[in-house]
């Protein structure tokens, strides 16, 4: 399993890692893209694959609309990552 707070793109820096339940769970994150606040998914995997999405092999972000983001973000925002 990939690290979540380690998955960054060319344009996409983790600003803080909101949900990770950790081995073949999902992760959730605020992000910053291209300057722009934005909210990823993404499944983390286990120790023999990256979980998903990749891109050209390297672990990578679900982007999600807006609309949704403000969701998740006010969801998770204030509980403990590992209890939520």
């Amino acid at each position: 399993m990939v690290n979540p707070g380690e998955v960054t793109g060319s344009n996409v820096d983790v600003i803080e890692v909101l949900r990770d339940t950790g081995v073949n769970g999902f992760s959730v994150a605020r992000l910053r893209d291209f300057g722009r606040e934005r909210v990823g998914l993404r499944w983390n995997g286990d120790s023999g694959n990256k979980g998903a999405p990749t891109m050209h092999g390297r672990p990578r972000w679900f982007l999600v609309p807006e609309e949704v983001a403000a969701i998740l973000v006010d969801h998770y925002r204030g509980q403990d990552s590992a209890a939520a």
